[in-house]
């Protein structure tokens, strides 16, 4: 963001927005696919969201404005990049489940023995059973291209 500052600088907020999304989003994204995102990770990835809004419109924070304020006035969608951020996961998933290899034989493995004490850890798949509300669920939902494509516009939205 800072190596941009002349940008940034500019007067057209569309050109800036645009900049953004193709410059700086896919960059801080990189990998999202294979990200375990709890709910820290979320409000980590909206506060920079909300802060490269903020960078755009020069808005410090001494001045007390609102996230939607601001939103509203970049005219963009609430937690845009958590929900492409989602949507990459998903899409992911249905990559892996179309073709056989590796990743696919990981996902579908079983270890057995018993796991350690204390709270389970949060998984991948956990993105996917939130999704879908099972794994085998989501599995007869990818074999179908278009319906798979609609439940995950339904899932981020």
């Amino acid at each position: 963001m800072n190596g941009m500052k002349r940008l940034w600088q500019g007067q057209d907020k569309k050109t800036k927005l645009q900049v953004l999304k193709a410059c700086v989003f896919p960059v801080a994204t990189y990998a999202c696919e294979t990200w375990i995102l709890q709910r820290a990770d979320e409000h980590r990835i909206t506060a920079f969201e909300n802060k490269c809004y903020r960078k755009i419109l020069r808005v410090r924070w001494v001045q007390r404005r609102t996230n939607e304020s601001v939103r509203a006035e970049m005219n963009v969608t609430p937690n845009w990049l958590l929900q492409y951020v989602k949507r990459q996961k998903l899409s992911y998933f249905g990559h892996i489940w179309c073709h056989k290899g590796l990743e696919k034989s990981v996902l579908e493995a079983y270890i057995p023995g018993r796991r350690r004490r204390g709270r389970p850890r949060y998984r991948w798949e956990k993105t996917i059973i939130d999704a879908f509300g099972s794994m085998t669920r989501a599995g007869r939902t990818v074999s179908d291209r278009t319906l798979f494509r609609k439940a995950v516009r339904a899932a981020t939205l």
